[in-house]
């Protein structure tokens, strides 16, 4: 940190150097957001993670609503008449960072529900274990064993439910080639029957002839 800017080295002098300036200390502290970080730590929220870093770790805990899915198709189309008119409309990082602290503060509230006597606008009160900041979400360590809890048994639940599906899977899997099996071991006996019937139809058919030739044979000594 510079604590003394360069034009105001130019003003004092050399001299200047080694000075230390409390108010312009101060105001680069503030400037810099230390200020807001050591006096949100001091409340009791030692825990600070970036908005993206939150939902890519707990953006899974957010229940999908209809209404989210209408609200994500229509934000490609919207238009707004102020830019078309040239008034100055809102950049787009602070859309996105308002869009990610939004989506955040929804998490919270599922994770644990918003004090009744906390008024809409607000996003701090002294009995909540969590607080958003412009671009971080500040927490306490109950909150974030909350969240790791409630993610672990989220997670759970989902392998859980997959392996309900797998399970089935290959029950059903099995069951099949269980009937395919049936079917074929059906058919190469009944194949292995019909052979052995035309065996015996034969060999049925030659004990007659030879029978038939032997008496005749017999009948023709006996006449003699």
């Amino acid at each position: 940190m510079e604590c003394v800017p360069q034009k105001w080295k130019q003003f004092f002098g050399s001299g200047v150097l080694q000075s230390f300036f409390l108010f312009q200390v101060l105001h680069q502290l503030e400037a810099c957001g230390i200020v807001e970080t050591v006096n949100i730590s001091a409340a009791g929220f030692p825990i600070r993670i970036s908005f993206r870093t939150f939902l890519e770790r707990y953006g899974l805990l957010k229940k999908l609503k209809k209404w989210d899915l209408k609200a994500t198709s229509s934000q490609g189309n919207d238009f707004s008449p102020d830019a078309e008119n040239g008034k100055s409309v809102t950049p787009p990082i602070e859309v996105e960072c308002d869009t990610l602290q939004s989506k955040v503060q929804d998490i919270l509230q599922q994770v644990k529900p918003i004090d009744s006597s906390v008024k809409p606008g607000e996003t701090k009160s002294p009995n909540l274990p969590m607080f958003c900041g412009k671009t971080k979400v500040f927490l306490t360590n109950s909150m974030l064993e909350l969240l790791e809890f409630q993610r672990a048994s989220l997670l759970s639940e989902k392998a859980f439910c997959i392996q309900c599906y797998w399970r089935r899977f290959r029950r059903k899997k099995i069951a099949r080639q269980r009937w395919s099996a049936t079917i074929i071991q059906s058919a190469v006996r009944q194949w292995l029957a019909r052979k052995h019937f035309q065996r015996l139809r034969k060999a049925v058919r030659i004990i007659k002839q030879t029978w038939k030739k032997w008496k005749t044979k017999m009948a023709v000594i006996a006449a003699e």
